[in-house]
């Protein structure tokens, strides 16, 4: 049994491995096209009337990137035609087993990034008007959002667990949750957490994933709680 499980791995594995193999170039128009060997899948990636990027394929995905989007995350990919058909091969690698996805990649005029698609998942990131930056996101596991409140102290919620970092009345860092775990970090505790993560953000991030949900194991000793 186990030997017909690795078989079928390897069998599944060169069957993906060939669906991804063909020719990538330009069209008439100047737009990427790839065509797998067999010719059963094919996709385009062009470029919009807004300077924007849409990748469309034969088994009907249609993922979108505006101006804006792309040169947040991918500044110069327009004239680099190398990063774009890096773009493009990531993409089909993406999409050639998948069908009837859509999705958009957007920023808005207030600068707040927008990602959603067909399936019920939707993100946004910014900043709120007094300056600090968040996000949140809906989708098939639940939602998620970190975001600061009025006192600068970052809050995190997902589903039904939420976490709080920040200073308290002495200037001291304090991690605490819903959970009733908290954590309170000297001076020396707290400038190796920043030396290491380079924000409380990304602190935060870390005390939620390693120390709460203990992702991985992990050794905690040298940060002198």
């Amino acid at each position: 049994m186990k030997k017909l499980a690795i078989l079928l791995i390897v069998i599944f594995s060169t069957i993906n491995v060939f669906a991804q193999r063909g020719n990538y170039g330009n069209n008439f128009f100047g737009h990427l096209e790839f065509r797998s060997v067999d010719g059963t899948y094919t996709a385009t990636l062009e470029k919009n009337i807004f300077d924007g990027l849409v990748f469309t394929d034969n088994a009907k995905n249609n993922v979108s990137f505006d101006k804006k989007y792309l040169d947040r995350h991918y500044p110069g990919i327009m004239s680099d035609n190398k990063g774009k058909s890096d773009f493009f091969r990531r993409l089909v690698r993406k999409l050639y087993r998948d069908s009837g996805y859509k999705a958009s990649h957007t920023v808005d005029i207030f600068n707040k990034e927008i990602v959603e698609d067909n399936r019920g998942y939707r993100s946004e990131s910014g900043k709120d008007i007094f300056g600090h930056e968040f996000f949140e996101e809906k989708g098939k596991d639940g939602s998620l959002s970190i975001k600061r409140n009025l006192q600068g102290v970052l809050e995190y919620d997902r589903n039904n667990y939420s976490a709080s970092l920040g200073k308290d009345i002495f200037g001291k860092w304090i991690f605490s949750d819903n959970e009733g775990n908290e954590i309170q970090f000297n001076y020396n505790s707290w400038k190796k957490l920043i030396n290491k993560f380079g924000t409380d953000k990304e602190v935060l991030w870390f005390l939620v994933d390693k120390l709460i949900n203990d992702n991985e194991e992990e050794s905690y000793e040298d940060y002198d709680y």
